[in-house]
């Protein structure tokens, strides 16, 4: 598969990318629109929306330094077969250590460098699984197609980040995955000074019942 788009942000550990994949060979059509960019592919519409995290969004007397998240809507608008992937990742300029650092409906990832700490955090496959049940830009009928009990597993934990595969879609079906990503300074916690800050944690776990509340207007094109 090959990158088709890429949006990144640099830090003091390396860069954030963030990029959707494709299998098929193509000229992709990109148009930015006033608050989102649309990857047009031969069957699918694929439209991303970037945003800043918040600092309201953490527990009071808790911050963090930086972040940027991704929002993407992908629908598919004609009959060709074709597999698509999105992925997160931190490409390291310094030595780092990662491990997982999950939550109630939220798969994250620490990762940790000599000074900064950052978390990159997606929904769960649980959250996945309910947001179906509901036909939340999830297909209800992968509901009866899932091989676990309540959970829809299409994202995977990689050393420095997160790849999803994306489902097979039917024509006219939309879908919704995101990415958040976050960063700080390697600190004490304000409340508790026994422990470290996990500012970056809170600011990640974050649903899309909650992000569509303030950006669901920034998608034109799958809206």
């Amino acid at each position: 598969m090959k990158s088709i788009f890429e949006s990144y942000i640099d830090n003091e550990l390396g860069r954030v990318s963030c990029e959707i994949l494709s299998d098929c060979e193509f000229e992709t059509k990109l148009s930015e629109l006033s608050d989102s960019t649309v990857i047009k592919t031969n069957s699918h519409l694929c439209e991303l929306v970037e945003i800043k995290l918040s600092n309201d969004w953490v527990p009071k007397g808790m911050s963090f330094e930086e972040s940027k998240g991704w929002l993407w809507k992908i629908r598919k608008i004609g009959p060709a077969e074709e597999k698509l992937k999105l992925r997160c990742v931190l490409n390291p300029d310094v030595e780092v250590s990662s491990s997982p650092d999950t939550g109630e409906n939220l798969d994250s990832i620490e990762i940790e460098g000599k000074s900064k700490v950052l978390h990159i955090g997606t929904e769960d496959p649980e959250a996945l699984y309910y947001r179906a049940e509901k036909s939340d830009c999830m297909p209800n009928r992968l509901v009866n197609e899932s091989e676990t009990r309540y959970a829809l597993i299409y994202t995977n934990y990689l050393e420095y980040g997160f790849e999803t595969e994306i489902p097979e879609l039917f024509e006219n079906e939309t879908i919704y995955f995101h990415y958040l990503y976050a960063i700080n300074s390697i600190k004490q916690s304000s409340a508790h000074p026994d422990e470290l800050d996990i500012s970056t944690w809170f600011a990640v776990e974050q649903r899309k019942d909650f992000l569509m509340r303030e950006y669901e207007g920034k998608f034109t094109a799958n809206n």
